[in-house]
């Protein structure tokens, strides 16, 4: 695994919610049966999605893949945090 790899699965994740999900589904220890259900599509898709991530990151192998998933994801900056719906107003130091 190099730099390269890890920029491409990164901008993968940002293309393609779709296969993102895939891989957040392969590292919590989904198969691909129970990636397929949960995201609606066939195990079929599952096996394409995957052969074209394996291919366009030039990796070989689930193992592979989730190691790399896992740095990227571990780099990753944490999301800001949920405001919900209220207004900006209420969320002022007086107000709470």
């Amino acid at each position: 695994m190099d730099d390269s790899q890890e920029v491409a699965l990164r901008r993968l994740f940002e293309r393609s919610l779709q296969k993102k999900n895939l891989v957040l589904l392969m590292l919590n220890g989904h198969r691909s049966k129970a990636i397929a259900v949960r995201l609606r599509i066939s195990v079929h898709t599952v096996n394409c999605h995957l052969k074209a991530i394996y291919q366009s990151l030039q990796l070989h192998d689930r193992g592979t893949l989730m190691l790399l998933a896992r740095r990227v994801l571990d780099r990753a900056e944490p999301p800001p945090p949920f405001l919900g719906n209220c207004p900006r107003e209420s969320l002022d130091e007086g107000s709470l």
